[in-house]
């Protein structure tokens, strides 16, 4: 299967959207994963698809984009639940937020993310990975009800 086709898998995962908003049509899916392809190419995105190391399966997907908005590297993790508390996202967003340092046109001092406050799990695993959580002053609709975690760039790399 393609990248595309992989990616555009997890929008229509009924529960892999529970947190983020309802499952997408194939055509949203497809026209959103062309276009987090495309952003990446133009080095505004940063786009990793997840696989399991022994199985070879795929697992899920990382994205990082910078946001004017914020100054910061907002991220996103995808993770099939069939691979959760596997420490996937850890072995593989670590390394890849550093590379965003280098990646982004942008100097990149802060990352961030915003979790459904429900999202127990999620919530939990960005304060392993030393984010701190803050006030979320978005405006942004996709942002209401969330949790935003940071972290700069001087903690992750200590």
């Amino acid at each position: 299967m393609s990248d595309t086709g992989l990616m555009a898998g997890l929008y229509q995962h009924e529960l892999m959207m529970q947190h983020i908003g309802p499952p997408l049509s194939l055509r949203q899916a497809t026209q959103l994963a062309q276009k987090l392809i495309q952003q990446s190419q133009c080095r505004q995105a940063l786009v990793r698809l997840l696989f399991h190391q022994t199985e070879e399966a795929f697992a899920g997907l990382i994205s990082l984009h910078w946001r004017d908005s914020l100054q910061a590297v907002e991220f996103g993790i995808m993770i099939r639940p069939e691979y959760q508390k596997h420490g996937l996202s850890r072995s593989a967003l670590l390394p890849l937020m550093r590379q965003s340092g280098e990646f982004f046109t942008q100097p990149v001092q802060l990352l961030c993310c915003f979790i459904d406050k429900h999202n127990v799990s999620a919530n939990e695993g960005c304060r392993k990975l030393g984010f701190q959580r803050v006030a979320n002053l978005s405006n942004s609709a996709r942002h209401h009800n969330k949790n935003r975690w940071n972290v700069t760039m001087e903690q992750l790399n200590q």
